[in-house]
């Protein structure tokens, strides 16, 4: 496709499970990872905002990089050994108020669970049609094309963050996280993907927690990227 075209890479690197896997071939990864002392790999997303004092993206096998996070890293499960996929609880609104953070407001559209993988093959936060638009809606986005929401840039100040609930634990993503300023336009980092009935969590979310891969224990580690 045109990304393969113009983008300035030579390929993809599948990082999921074999059970994936075309032909059922070896991941690149499972033979690193069994010589390790760790049957983990980790990945940092840098910024291209800011790529010096070594905030260029990283991958390690065979451990994490302590100074890359802030805090212990907290586990989740994965529920299939497919792709990193685990059960998302519940994706709510962090706003502000006189006595600090409150959360309200919920998109499960009636599901007790969802589905969701963490994937650095990914830019955005893709989700359901219904849920997704749900939460561009409640987020004060528009719809101006039928797939692309837009906000205005003035009200980013004001705007909630949006909360990833997994695992017994609470990820925030910011505004500025999560709305792509370009060219005086304000764009929603929230895309649906018709048909689909899981959560993507891309970039966007990986860039504000640092992922540990741990094959060994079939789970998914996040902390607070420094």
């Amino acid at each position: 496709g045109i990304a393969f075209k113009m983008g300035k890479f030579d390929g993809i690197a599948g990082m999921a499970f074999q059970a994936l896997s075309v032909d059922h071939l070896l991941p690149i990864w499972y033979p690193f990872v069994e010589g390790a002392d760790e049957k983990v790999f980790s990945f940092y997303m840098g910024s291209v905002k800011n790529n010096t004092n070594n905030t260029q993206s990283e991958l390690l096998i065979g451990g994490t990089d302590p100074k890359h996070h802030t805090g212990p890293f907290q586990y989740v499960p994965l529920n299939s050994a497919t792709y990193w996929q685990f059960t998302l609880d519940n994706i709510s609104l962090q706003r502000e108020d006189d006595d600090g953070f409150v959360e309200n407001g919920t998109w499960k559209e009636g599901m007790m669970s969802m589905n969701a993988i963490a994937d650095t093959g990914t830019s955005m936060l893709i989700g359901p049609q219904a849920v997704v638009e749900s939460i561009n809606r409640q987020l004060g986005a528009v719809n101006v094309d039928g797939q692309h929401w837009v906000f205005n840039c003035t009200d980013m100040p004001k705007l909630p963050n949006v909360v990833f609930h997994f695992g017994g634990n609470a990820y925030p993503i910011s505004p500025k996280e999560y709305i792509f300023e370009t060219q005086g336009h304000c764009l929603s980092g929230f895309n649906a993907l018709p048909g689909l009935d899981l959560f993507i969590l891309g970039d966007i979310f990986l860039r504000r927690y640092y992922s540990v891969y741990d094959a060994g224990n079939k789970r998914l580690g996040f902390a607070v990227a420094n």
